[in-house]
């Protein structure tokens, strides 16, 4: 794949991806997602989309 987007001049970004599920205010916890296609913040209440591969 990096040699593919090299190829087209395209930047590749790794990112860490233990963190990247945070609602707006921030609160992060591993309660916050109790199933694997659901996240729903305990402190805000905020739901958001699950766009993870399956």
């Amino acid at each position: 794949m990096m040699s593919i987007t090299g190829w087209y001049g395209v930047p590749v970004v790794l990112v860490d991806t233990r963190k990247t599920s945070s609602p707006p205010c921030g609160h992060t916890s591993e309660s916050n997602r109790p199933e694997r296609d659901v996240f729903r913040c305990d402190s805000c209440s905020a739901e958001l989309p699950i766009t993870s591969p399956r």
